[in-house]
């Protein structure tokens, strides 16, 4: 819009002649302020002037001026002016609206129809001063262009809706090595250059600032084109509308499926457009979204497993790359193991499932249908859920023949109980009258010792004593045959325990031969001698019992056997020593066996019955460390005597 403004002046008429149709220039007879004093200036119209000569009759014409000049004889000349000017924009020159006018012409400034016209119409460019309030929004179907421009409703809701083309964010930057237009890059902040992304390795992808490369780049040198941040690549190609794109597995790639390392880069507009939206450095990455899904749904770190027997194998959801100490899995196994097994976890290697830290699983530990739980501990797999079979607390060991103990994986403390052999029974003696049973074998000692499992070998050497020979039987007259000694136990390669064996049961004779003495103290925290075998008796009585003292925990000796005088009837054969009543055995019948023990600790066996007439008993065996029982005496053949228990050792190792 033209520059002008409201002049107020006194009357204004043509000067002299006047002037003619053509005139450029037109000389009034004052041009002066209501005051008639003060000279009008250009200056006070601004850049133009308008006026109207001959209003209201039919020679009116609409002129302009851009210039004024105020005479020495009071007269104003205008200048730069146009003539004839249109009723209608636009205001300008028409050649039938031109007409000479003679002096004294009225005129008016301003009061034409360009000057108010322009004012309604706003037809060209204007700065406007001061606050302009309107009763209605203006129109504008122009897009804006500059940042002082005004919007409409048309442009606002496409803003809001995105229907707008997007606007790029390209910055320039240095490539760090040879990069093509349409890659995906990623800022190295180590030497502030581009470099291609790999999803493979997580630092190009997570937690950086990720762009897309708009031409060629060399290392050192710049991009060309610049480093798209956000808005349409139009680099691709392939692409198909509305697929998700992520970050790929090969260098500078944009693939349809997620990388090794999962990352969003942005949505196909087309086959050849990328919307590139990336999300740049939040805490949690895709993947670790991915996993509170997971947990949300019951299958982080959860399957049931497949494979076979103690290979288990589980895929879980989100999968994962490699395996991190102090990960935790879950798996419902489909079979139960036959022994030592292991675990895959999404195809990665098959590490070892261990129970109490680092023992191999036992058949069993895991049943069909059982959910597992398993920590990583940087090497192997440990059980942390409950085995099917309950771990043992206490390991037991029983040897009654010689062999090898083996420590138990895992054993924290080991006791060991180690029993001498017991001693043989002595035959009766063979006479007429007045003859007496053997006497009993003694038992064999105990030995007990504490031990830190640490302290003893993988293996120990166990030797178990031999039990002695009862004493042969007498055939002719005279007295009864000894027993044999019996054998030592030792537990320990370099016999960390030993138990010594019992002594042998004497013959009968013609008086009352003494029983046969306990193994005596060996080599132990705890040490007890074995109880004495009973002493033969030639009187008008049975066999006397073998050692019983309460107090004593080790194996008991053998009964005696039975003897008899002249003129008397025979006897039976003496009780063997126990420790507890029901341990106790009796001594066989006139003319029967003693019996046999079948206590592990303490009881004794009994002596065999003596006779008039004929052969007598045979004593009773011992076992486990017990004395043979003595045999009784007879008139025709003694019995033999009762062979002693062999030793034995018991090794309880804790947990």
């Amino acid at each position: 819009m033209d520059n002008f403004n409201y002049v107020q002046t006194r009357k204004l008429t043509l000067s002299g002649a006047g002037c003619t149709s053509t005139a450029t220039s037109i000389i009034l007879s004052s041009l002066k302020l209501p005051d008639g004093a003060t000279n009008i200036t250009m200056a006070d119209f601004g850049t133009i002037g308008h006026m109207v000569l001959e209003p209201a009759t039919s020679k009116e014409e609409n002129i302009s001026f851009t210039g004024v000049t105020q005479n020495a004889n009071g007269t104003a000349t205008l200048t730069g002016v146009t003539r004839g000017l249109g009723f209608v924009s636009p205001y300008t020159e028409v050649a039938g609206n031109k007409f000479a006018h003679a002096g004294g012409t009225i005129a008016i400034i301003s009061n034409s129809a360009p000057f108010y016209n322009r004012l309604l119409a706003k037809g060209n460019d204007e700065t406007i001063e001061g606050l302009w309030d309107f009763t209605q929004m203006p129109q504008s179907s122009a897009v804006p262009a500059t940042g002082a421009d005004l919007i409409n409703k048309t442009y606002a809701d496409a803003l809001v809706l995105g229907v707008l083309t997007t606007i790029n964010v390209i910055v320039p930057g240095k490539a760090g090595e040879t990069v093509s237009a349409g890659q995906l890059v990623y800022f190295d902040l180590t030497d502030n250059e581009w470099k291609l992304t790999d999803a493979d390795t997580a630092a190009t992808v997570n937690g950086v600032q990720l762009g897309i490369a708009q031409g060629a780049g060399t290392n050192g040198v710049a991009i060309t084109g610049g480093v798209l941040l956000q808005g349409v690549d139009e680099n691709q190609s392939g692409l198909v509308e509305g697929d998700v794109m992520y970050a790929g597995n090969t260098a500078g790639a944009i693939s349809t499926t997620p990388g090794t390392t999962e990352v969003t880069v942005g949505i196909a507009k087309s086959a050849t457009e990328l919307y590139f939206s990336p999300r740049f450095d939040q805490q949690l990455t895709e993947n670790q979204q991915d996993l509170l899904v997971a947990i949300e749904a019951g299958t982080d770190f959860y399957a049931a497993s497949a494979v076979g027997t103690d290979s288990y194998a589980i895929t879980i959801t989100p999968a994962i790359t490699a395996y991190a100490t102090g990960m935790k899995f879950r798996f419902k196994a489909d079979v139960a193991n036959t022994g030592a097994c292991t675990l895959a976890v999404s195809g990665l290697s098959a590490l070892a499932i261990k129970k109490l830290n680092d023992q191999d699983l036992a058949t069993g530990d895991i049943e069909i249908g059982q959910i597992v739980e398993v920590v990583y501990d940087g090497t192997d797999f440990q059980m942390q859920s409950q085995t099917a079979i309950a771990p043992a607390t206490v390991d037991v060991q029983v040897f009654t023949s010689s062999g090898t103990w083996t420590k138990p994986t895992g054993a924290l403390a080991v006791e060991v109980y180690a029993v001498g052999a017991g001693g043989g029974g002595g035959s009766g003696s063979r006479n007429a009258s007045s003859t007496s049973g053997g006497s009993g074998g003694g038992g064999g000692s105990l030995g007990f010792k504490k031990f830190n499992a640490s302290g003893l070998s993988a293996t120990e050497t166990v030797t178990i004593g031999t039990g002695g020979a009862g004493g042969a039987s007498k055939g002719t007259a005279g007295d009864g045959n000894i027993g044999s000694v019996g054998g030592d136990t030792t537990f320990g390669t370099t016999a960390l325990i030993v138990a010594k064996g019992g002594s042998a049961g004497l013959g009968g004779t013609a008086g009352s031969p003494a029983g046969g003495a306990g193994g005596v103290i060996g080599n132990g925290d705890i040490q007890v001698v074995g109880g004495a075998g009973g002493n033969g008796r030639n009187d008008d009585a049975a066999g006397n019992a073998g050692d019983d003292t309460a107090s004593a925990i080790s194996p008991r000796g053998g009964g005696a056997g039975g003897g008899f005088n002249a003129g008397s009837a025979a006897k039976n054969g003496g009780v063997g020593g126990g420790f507890i009543t029901n341990y106790v055995k009796a001594g066989g019948a006139i003319g029967t066996i003693g019996n046999s023990s079948i206590s592990l600790f303490y009881g004794g066996t009994g002596g065999g019955g003596s006779t008039a007439a004929g052969t007598s008993a045979t004593g009773g065996a011992g076992i486990n460390g017990s004395g043979g029982g003595g045999s009784g005496a007879g008139t025709t053949a003694s019995g033999i005597g009762g062979a002693g228990g062999d030793g034995f050792v018991i090794v309880i190792s804790y947990f």
